[in-house]
């Protein structure tokens, strides 16, 4: 029950930024605001994680998933702010 509590109040907390955040991603790259990407838990079963995109829409499309590197032309404007925070 404390989880929850907590994790509610910090969701509360940080809503402001958060809805921030995802109208400085939508209004200067467009796009969705979310990247969704499935991986897997300890145990080998699959979930679905969301973050703020910080790519250019499609940016995996046609080399695939690769490491970002210092500097990545793929990274939007507030990508590379929001990776530096």
């Amino acid at each position: 029950m404390i989880d929850i509590c907590v994790a509610g109040a910090g969701l509360i907390a940080l809503s402001p930024v958060m809805m921030a955040i995802a109208a400085a991603v939508k209004l200067t790259d467009g796009g969705p605001v979310f990247y969704r990407q499935t991986r897997l838990a300890l145990n080998g079963a699959p979930f679905t994680i969301l973050k703020f995109r910080t790519m250019h829409d499609g940016a995996e499309r046609d080399l695939g998933a690769v490491w970002s590197v210092p500097g990545d032309p793929r990274c939007t404007g507030i990508g590379g702010f929001l990776r530096r925070l």
